[in-house]
Formats: C-alpha cells, sequence, structure tokens
C-alpha cells in the first residue's frame, strides 16, 4: 500500500520537509521501492544473503519484481518460506538501521545490518 512514513510519501501529504533524499545513500528520493530494493547498501546486503544461501541474485527495483524472483527459484516450499523471511528481516533491519540515522545521536554502523540479519532470521 505504500503507506509507510517515507520523506516522500510526507512530502506528497502536504508536509514540509527538508529534504526527500534518502540519507543512507543520498542517491535518490526517499521512497519504499529506493529503501527496500534499489538502494546500493540494500542490493548489496540482498547479494550477501543470496550468497549466503547458495542463490544468485538479481537487481530487482519494487517488491514486485523481487517477488517474481522468489517464485522462479528452484526451492523446496518450506525452504522458500525461510528465505522469504530472510529478506523480510533484511527489509526490517534497514527500516530500522534508517530510524536511527533518523532519530539517534549516535550514527550506526552498516557493518552491523548483516549481522542483525542473521540473528533476527533465527528468531523468526
Amino acid at each position: 500500500m505504500d503507506d509507510l512514513p517515507t520523506r516522500m510519501n510526507i512530502s506528497r501529504r502536504g508536509i514540509e520537509i527538508d529534504s526527500i533524499v534518502w540519507p543512507i545513500c543520498n542517491s535518490g528520493a526517499e521512497s519504499s521501492c529506493h529503501i527496500f530494493f534499489q538502494c546500493n547498501l540494500v542490493r548489496q546486503l540482498a547479494r550477501k544473503i543470496s550468497s549466503w544461501w547458495n542463490v544468485d541474485y538479481v537487481d530487482v527495483s519494487s517488491y514486485e519484481e523481487w517477488y517474481t524472483w522468489l517464485v522462479s527459484l528452484r526451492l523446496q516450499a518450506n525452504l522458500k518460506a525461510v528465505f522469504e523471511g530472510i529478506f523480510y528481516c533484511l527489509w526490517w533491519s534497514v527500516w530500522m538501521f534508517r530510524n536511527k540515522i533518523l532519530f539517534e545521536k549516535d550514527t550506526p554502523s552498516q557493518a552491523r545490518i548483516f549481522d542483525n540479519i542473521v540473528s533476527n532470521s533465527y528468531y523468526w
């Protein structure tokens, strides 16, 4: 539904903000597609997850493209469900990283994102 409070969505609602640029890579507007699929950091993390699972990753630009890629993977249904869950952990971790950048004094470490994904995926 694209209702996350991204800078792009906040701006579209008529709320004045300093910038709609994504603060992590400064290479595009902070939209859901950019945050979760198009950002270089997220693509690197997705490749790392895919490598961890021995799966060839394809760069995607939207949830629909990602889901089409996921469905095309040759994994057992139960493993595919776990793999899908790990990507949900990726998106959650990136969103939390974004919030820490925006709302906390100390800048979090990008290097810790993958560690968070791995540990969260075991809990989920």
